[in-house]
């Protein structure tokens, strides 16, 4: 069996290791005083900014500050929160995939998942009464009630790694495998159209960039830009108006997951079980520093 060592922190993966990111809010949490790691994607609930965290010496996983949160799980892969913080949900790749509701106190996973048949979700929620979550083995975006289960199809696009939503009914989601690109799905337009019947597909998707390499994961600053991690070595800032792409670092090793504190740095993700933080502001040093090691024992 495996266990949540987070809560939601670091997103998107390399598929078979993906899941290591999970273990990354609590790390990060210890490092910040007990809070938890932020997209800062305004819609998405357990999304609060927190305090710079320190510099040394990277946190190690496991250990007395970076411990599990849930265990029963079989191949967890991506978490989201209720406004509360009290109510944990987990996507579960094992069997199909699956969603789990997870009493963050207690560590208690519910005794029968809220929906099965996910595949390999990343999930975010716009509120307490509506999540969304993609899968890039049904080449799907989905809607999802986490209270009784049930999933309304929204959009069709080629394999869609990751999302994040703005707070003002849009979706912005990550590709790989063929389209690499980043896409913003009107949420409202994509069900109407799904409800009488049609499909919403990626041709009907507006594109703000694409890449040469597969997108795995995408955060929001809530001021008009995303940051996305390119598979190899290389994390970019995305104007979503324009689509003009900077590179802020190309000296990550493998890449697979990427959120914002709040306090101007980035935390990310690499195949190699590390997670690491990169300053974002003008003018600073953009070489990633380890903030915590060991996160690949989380699998």
């Amino acid at each position: 069996m495996h266990a949540v060592v987070s809560n939601r922190a670091v997103r998107g993966g390399v598929r078979g290791r993906r899941a290591r990111w999970v273990a990354a809010a609590l790390a990060v949490a210890a490092l910040t005083g007990g809070a938890s790691l932020a997209d800062t994607t305004p819609a998405a609930a357990d999304q609060a900014p927190v305090a710079a965290p320190s510099a040394e010496p990277p946190l190690t996983c496991p250990s007395v500050a970076c411990h599990r949160a849930v265990q029963g799980l079989d191949k967890p892969w991506d978490t989201a929160f209720d406004s509360s913080g009290g109510t944990m949900y987990v996507t579960d790749e094992a069997n199909g995939g699956s969603l789990w509701k997870v009493d963050t106190a207690t560590g208690t996973k519910s005794e029968e998942p809220v929906t099965t048949g996910i595949g390999q979700a990343q999930i975010v929620l716009a509120d307490d009464e509506t999540g969304y979550f993609v899968d890039f083995r049904s080449d799907k975006l989905w809607r999802v009630e986490p209270a009784t289960g049930k999933r309304h199809e929204v959009a069709t696009l080629a394999n869609p790694n990751d999302l994040a939503l703005d707070g003002q009914g849009n979706a912005y989601i990550a590709t790989g495998e063929g389209s690499n690109a980043l896409y913003k799905v009107d949420l409202k337009a994509a069900e109407a159209k799904t409800a009488r019947g049609e499909k919403f597909t990626d041709r009907e998707l507006s594109v703000v960039t694409t890449s040469e390499g597969n997108l795995y994961a995408v955060a929001l600053d809530g001021q008009g830009s995303a940051y996305v991690v390119n598979r190899g070595s290389r994390l970019d800032k995305v104007n979503l108006t324009t689509g003009r792409k900077a590179t802020v670092t190309d000296k990550l090793n493998n890449p697979s997951g990427v959120a914002l504190d709040g306090h101007g740095h980035a935390y990310i993700s690499t195949s190699d079980g590390g997670l690491y933080r990169v300053e974002l502001a003008g003018g600073a040093d953009r070489t990633p520093h380890q903030a915590v090691t060991g996160l690949g024992s989380a699998r």
